[in-house]
């Protein structure tokens, strides 16, 4: 029972931080030169457009629930078959949009500004104000403005299902032999068990 525990805990922290990753797309490396000035205008304007300052809060606020509705749709019946097990992992995926609350507003203005560069490394300055050209225009800015909320298009949240079904699935024996290695790891090293309880 204690193997199977680990395994569920497990495969739900893992499964978390799979589509947490998934909901910051646009999480960019900003290394590399310094990008000019304005073509980071040009760029800025688009990704403004993309997230506008004053809807993106609950924009992401809203794409976080749909990928999580849509993870809870393919954790596998027999995974939480026992009730007692079921209140747990439920009660541990309500609290992460509590928990991401204040970690995604702290790292957004970086990423945001992040994609902005990688798009000055992607796209000519000919290029950017074209894609700003597209953006100022009715349709370029519901396109912009909608990308990142298809991700609860029924249709894409059945696909999505469908994956975290598939991942989750694929995840069970090597999680089971990872819960197993580390808990036996743990009862061989009693100085290892105490660091992580004090860690806890």
């Amino acid at each position: 029972m204690r193997s199977r525990i680990s395994s569920v805990v497990l495969r739900a922290r893992l499964g978390v931080a799979a589509f947490t990753l998934a909901m910051l797309p646009f999480a960019a490396s900003a290394q590399g030169a310094r990008p000019d000035s304005v073509e980071l205008a040009e760029a800025r304007a688009v990704v403004e457009i993309m997230f506008p300052a004053a809807e993106r809060d609950q924009m992401f606020a809203t794409m976080i629930d749909q990928v999580l509705a849509q993870f809870r749709q393919g954790i596998p019946a027999e995974a939480v078959s026992e009730p007692g097990i079921a209140n747990i992992l439920n009660t541990y995926l309500d609290d992460v949009p509590r928990r991401l609350a204040p970690l995604v507003p702290r790292h957004m203005p970086h990423i945001l500004d992040a994609t902005a560069v990688a798009y000055t490394n992607e796209f000519s300055l000919p290029e950017l104000q074209e894609i700003h050209r597209f953006a100022q225009t009715s349709a370029g800015r519901h396109y912009l403005a909608s990308s990142a909320k298809l991700v609860g298009d029924p249709a894409v949240a059945a696909a999505n299902a469908v994956y975290f079904a598939d991942l989750q699935q694929m995840q069970q024996v090597p999680l089971r032999d990872l819960s197993g290695k580390i808990m036996t790891y743990v009862q061989d090293h009693p100085d290892a068990a105490a660091k992580l309880r004090e860690g806890s």
